[in-house]
């Protein structure tokens, strides 16, 4: 069969674990790589961020700060900068150094549960059990603009790649998928059986 002969059969090796990082003291909530991949970030129930270094000898960074459990953390393209989602209502902005100083960003009125960069890194995105998402400016650190339009908790938002969508799922069992420019929903997605837990565009 011409299509059949055309297909490869690849065995993939067995996954075998490379490094454990342990260091919390709570379920971890949320990993990212840096976008070096020398480096991957962790956050947890906890409330603590850690930094761990594929480099053996380097000690990880250790950001403490929240006072309630981490759902989500982030990197900008140069990992330079780390965003952390909180139940304790902030958002922080972390400096990716041994110091770990960090900016608290606080508008949402409930806990947050999702946080992304754009991928220019000029805006910041989250999402809350407020029922809103809301957009950031990172050159002056400010609150921008509110979406609103979900009817419960929201889990998870994310920007398109040109940034010019978000796409938005919680509580509601909704998909939203936002015009950021006009604020506003251009498509929803609903009935979902159950709640929308994580978002994602297609590249």
């Amino acid at each position: 069969h011409p299509q059949r002969s055309a297909m490869r059969t690849t065995t993939l090796a067995e996954p075998r674990l490379e490094r454990a990082f342990r260091g919390h003291r709570g379920a971890v909530t949320s990993v990212a790589f840096h976008p070096d991949e020398q480096q991957v970030v962790s956050g947890s129930q906890d409330g603590l961020i850690f930094v761990w270094h594929f480099k053996p000898h380097l000690r990880p960074f250790r950001f403490v700060g929240h006072k309630a459990e981490v759902h989500d953390i982030a990197l900008n393209s140069t990992g330079s900068l780390i965003a952390s989602a909180s139940s304790d209502q902030t958002v922080r902005l972390w400096t990716n150094s041994a110091q770990g100083e960090s900016r608290v960003m606080k508008v949402h009125t409930a806990p947050v549960r999702s946080v992304c960069f754009s991928h220019d890194d000029a805006t910041m995105l989250t999402a809350s059990d407020d029922k809103t998402i809301k957009l950031w400016s990172m050159a002056s650190h400010r609150f921008q603009a509110s979406l609103v339009g979900h009817t419960h908790w929201v889990y998870s938002a994310v920007f398109s790649k040109n940034s010019e969508l978000v796409a938005s799922g919680g509580e509601d069992r909704a998909v939203r998928i936002w015009d950021v420019e006009k604020k506003s929903v251009i498509v929803t997605l609903p009935d979902f059986d159950v709640p929308v837990l994580k978002v994602r565009f297609h590249p």
